[in-house]
């Protein structure tokens, strides 16, 4: 993953309880999802 879309990760993560994004796996490789419930989860 590039350094933007990780800056972008980062920073969603100081704000939403759940974050997935590329890194996550094959199936999120172009996109994130966002939620704002849940367990905190950033990857």
């Amino acid at each position: 993953m590039g350094e933007l879309l990780r800056a972008a990760r980062d920073g969603a993560c100081d704000t939403f309880g759940n974050v997935l994004g590329p890194e996550y796996n094959a199936a999120h490789a172009d996109h994130f999802h966002l939620g704002m419930r849940g367990f905190r989860l950033c990857r």
